[in-house]
Order: C-alpha cells, then sequence, then structure tokens
C-alpha cells in the first residue's frame, strides 16, 4: 500500500544525501530559473508593446543601414586584401567609398531623430 502511494519524500541518489532532500534544493532552483525565463518574456513583450510605430520604425531603419554599412565596409576590406580574388575597380571603389560616406551621414541623421524621441 505504501508503494502505491509513498508520503514520505523521495531522496536523490537512492537516499544517500544524509538525511537531506536534495531534490527539493533543486526543484526550487529549477522553478526559480522557469520564473526567470517567464518575467523575461513577459518583460520584453511589454517593452515592445509600449513603444511607439515611428519608434519602432527608426529603430528598424537604423538596423538596415547599419547592416548596408557593414556589408559596404566588408566589400572595400576583401577588395584590399584579396585583390585578385574581390578586385575593384577604381571606379567601384570610389563609388562604394562615396556610399559609405552617405550611409553614415544617414545613420548619424537617424540617431539624432531617435534622441529626439
Amino acid at each position: 500500500m505504501g508503494s502505491l502511494a509513498p508520503l514520505t519524500p523521495a531522496f536523490a541518489h537512492f537516499g544517500l544525501a544524509d538525511g537531506e532532500d536534495v531534490s527539493h534544493g533543486l526543484f526550487v532552483g529549477y522553478v526559480l530559473a522557469l520564473l526567470g525565463l517567464i518575467a523575461f518574456v513577459i518583460y520584453r513583450r511589454r517593452k515592445s508593446t509600449q513603444e511607439s510605430p515611428e519608434l519602432k520604425s527608426l529603430k528598424r531603419q537604423l538596423r538596415d543601414l547599419e547592416r548596408s554599412l557593414t556589408a559596404c565596409l566588408a566589400q572595400l576590406k576583401n577588395a584590399d586584401e584579396y585583390p585578385n580574388e574581390c578586385g575593384l575597380t577604381e571606379e567601384q571603389r570610389k563609388e562604394r567609398l562615396k556610399s559609405a560616406a552617405s550611409i553614415r551621414g544617414k545613420i548619424d541623421t537617424t540617431k539624432a531623430s531617435l534622441a529626439a524621441i
């Protein structure tokens, strides 16, 4: 009868815990970690819903501009390091430098707009 419905707590490692219930401490730790994860997800969702659409749009635009600047600079760097494989003509190089400068200007104006909001 006792094996069907045990009334005493189970010990971890077959009762080698010297009378302490180690599994209870592990259970509490896992529950706290799970609650922390759930709280973080709720916090992130609430934070994202409180942002205005303009702010979301500016952040998205800033990410896109930074990504395109990184790609442009990577092309220039690859062309410098591997001229035979990824070489650019002088005209293409000037065009990439000009577009990188333009993108940097757009990033600065977007950051200024974000600071103003």
